[in-house]
């Protein structure tokens, strides 16, 4: 499970990643996270955290927790999204979205497994170049030479894991 920060970093990142969706649409009504209004961050942070307890679930079952935290919150299904009137014309279920719209769910929970799963990579790739370093000195972490841009020379105590490829 990732922690609070990391909930909001992801969430930020699957944000951005909608509103680049959106805009590719040519919807430009997304503005920025940092512009974003507050409901509208809660909603991404309680997405992440719902693939994150329920990190198999389907594009639907995101949609669904979507729609009920919508409901709950009071937006009702309308033509149009109005945050004033609190109106929305996703509040359908799944299968009745558009194609556009059902993307957005996939486009979400691939941005938070993967978020999740290169985090966890990077630890991996941390700890195998630091190491272990409870009761122990650290060790030095990757730095590049300042002059040539080379990598500095390292320690390293095992291979670092790559990533499997992914099959073309």
């Amino acid at each position: 499970m990732l922690d609070y920060a990391n909930i909001i970093a992801c969430a930020i990142i699957c944000h951005e990643a909608n509103r680049a969706y959106c805009a590719s649409l040519g919807d430009f009504s997304q503005l920025p996270w940092v512009d974003a209004p507050d409901w509208q961050k809660v909603s991404a942070m309680d997405g992440v955290t719902f693939i994150l307890e329920n990190f198999e679930a389907p594009p639907a079952a995101s949609h669904d927790n979507w729609t009920a935290q919508k409901l709950a919150d009071g937006w009702v299904w309308g033509e149009v999204k109005d945050e004033n009137a609190k109106t929305h014309p996703c509040l359908v279920p799944f299968d009745q979205l558009p194609s556009e719209q059902q993307a957005k769910d996939y486009i979400f929970g691939g941005v938070v497994r993967a978020y999740v799963e290169s985090s966890a990579r990077a630890v991996s790739a941390l700890d195998q170049v630091v190491g272990d370093t409870e009761g122990q000195d650290p060790q030095p972490i990757p730095t590049r030479s300042p002059d040539a841009g080379e990598p500095a020379h390292l320690s390293v105590r095992g291979p670092i894991d790559r990533p499997p490829r992914a099959k073309e």
